[in-house]
């Protein structure tokens, strides 16, 4: 889903070869509209959703980071389908500014899903599930077990990375820092209070 025909137009003239792979694809299909709009209008269900767009930095992004988006995609998905998306975050070390950005991201995507999950990292890749209980896990040997099974070839995703970064200080740390609390607001189309911890 791109809604600016001027990327297109990038993709074609700058991916050459590879972007005909992936547009020639009859399992691709693009759609230049608003995504809002076309997960809204959705007529069939998916069993995922990723959210390729940067962090809300703008009000117009932050409409993909917002509760009334995220339950937009719930009705979406399939049983067990999931959502997916990354934000900025730290190998070590989260200011204060960028737990609190993220714990409003963490608590907003609850709001609209019973399970989610977040992996840290120098980006921050947050999950949600509204289905089937196991589909989401941060556990390192289940991760690594089922990227072996389904023979998934990743350039960033390796059998060998998974474990480092999810070790149970690493998860207990990041867990701790992004901590949900009572006053932990949560971002709505009209009040894109994600959209002002982000900037």
């Amino acid at each position: 889903l791109e809604a600016d025909p001027g990327m297109i137009a990038l993709f074609r003239r700058h991916l050459g070869d590879k972007w005909k792979g992936v547009s020639g694809d009859p399992r691709v299909r693009i759609h230049q509209t608003d995504a809002r709009r076309f997960v809204r209008q959705a007529k069939e269900k998916w069993d995922a959703i990723i959210v390729g767009n940067p962090p809300p930095d703008t009000i117009l992004i932050n409409r993909y980071y917002t509760v009334e988006f995220f339950a937009e995609a719930r009705r979406a998905l399939s049983p067990g389908g999931i959502v997916a998306f990354q934000l900025p975050g730290a190998e070590n070390y989260i200011s204060g500014d960028l737990a609190r950005f993220l714990a409003c991201m963490r608590k907003t995507l609850s709001s609209a899903f019973p399970r989610t999950v977040a992996l840290p990292g120098s980006t921050v890749q947050l999950f949600a599930c509204a289905g089937v209980p196991d589909t989401l896990t941060a556990d390192p040997v289940v991760l690594t077990a089922r990227l072996k099974e389904r023979r998934l070839d990743s350039r960033y995703v390796r059998e060998y990375t998974i474990p480092f970064r999810l070790t149970s200080d690493r998860l207990r740390e990041f867990e701790e820092q992004t901590r949900i609390r009572s006053d932990t607001p949560v971002n709505h189309d009209f009040a894109p209070v994600g959209y002002y911890l982000e900037f």
